[in-house]
């Protein structure tokens, strides 16, 4: 058990450890555990980061009309870029996200959906964190995934029911954007598309 922090109404205590090469998440949810198992991200270059798949640097989620890319850099920014312009990145400037500061981090520079989206960077000594809900509900955090967007928004929602959880731009929680529309189905997960406009 390497490190304790404590999310605002997310979780009260985290604790990683490694079990054979796999990393293991103990959770602890108003008081109840929770192991949550990260697997490396496999599908590289697609819009959608499933649930507990971690993205390391020099990965990339790519809008599905290829204009927008989401990309871990090897310098521990998150960005989004129009083809080679940084039009974000993931900081305390970010509405409904939180940075917490540690001295010591023992993690390596990764990002991850478990529910909120996680950012992970040691060099900064940060967590970065998406706050999507603050849910006790488990199963979020087996079914929220991150997509990329083709207008650049990035958005996490519940993939068994299409709520939306959180967004870059246009999300305000209580408010419902315009309709969204299911597009087609990648790596088994139902790619939703919110209009914000």
């Amino acid at each position: 058990m390497d490190w304790l922090i404590s999310l605002q109404y997310i979780c009260t205590a985290v604790y990683t450890f490694e079990l054979d090469s796999m990393e293991v998440h103990q959770l602890i949810v108003q008081g109840k555990n929770m192991a949550i198992t990260y697997t490396p991200f496999q599908a590289n270059g697609t819009s959608v980061l499933p649930p507990n798949q971690t993205m390391s640097p020099g990965q990339f989620l790519t809008s599905q009309n290829g204009q927008f890319r989401l990309v871990l850099q090897t310098d521990g920014n998150l960005v989004i870029k129009n083809g080679e312009t940084v039009i974000w990145a993931a900081d305390i400037n970010q509405p409904y996200s939180q940075t917490l500061h540690r001295r010591k981090m023992r993690e390596p520079l990764q990002f991850v959906i478990s529910n909120s989206g996680f950012l992970y960077d040691p060099s900064r000594g940060r967590l970065w964190i998406a706050e999507s809900t603050h849910s006790t509900d488990k199963s979020l955090w087996y079914n929220t995934c991150m997509l990329i967007q083709d207008d650049g928004n990035l958005v996490i929602y519940d993939m068994r029911t299409g709520d939306l959880r959180w967004a870059r731009s246009g999300f305000v929680p209580g408010r419902f954007p315009k309709q969204k529309r299911l597009n087609v189905i990648v790596q088994g997960i139902p790619i939703f598309h919110w209009d914000f406009n």
